[in-house]
């Protein structure tokens, strides 16, 4: 799973952050800017950085990885 989302559990990295996780664990977290409330309002705005995710994603020992 690669995403953007808000818990409780990490409000060291903000309101919001950027997340990978793969075979049941986490493997990168990283602090985001919140952008909107709205659900269709982030992918409106999330979806040009979603797509340099998905080509800046690297693979090290079957662990992905997004330069910081």
């Amino acid at each position: 799973m690669v995403g953007w989302h808000q818990d409780d559990t990490h409000t060291d990295l903000g309101k919001c952050h950027f997340q990978i996780d793969t075979q049941g664990e986490t493997v990168q977290r990283e602090t985001a800017t919140f952008l909107d409330s709205h659900p269709l309002n982030v992918f409106d705005q999330r979806i040009d950085d979603f797509v340099y995710i998905l080509t800046a994603l690297t693979w090290e020992n079957t662990i992905p990885e997004v330069p910081q």
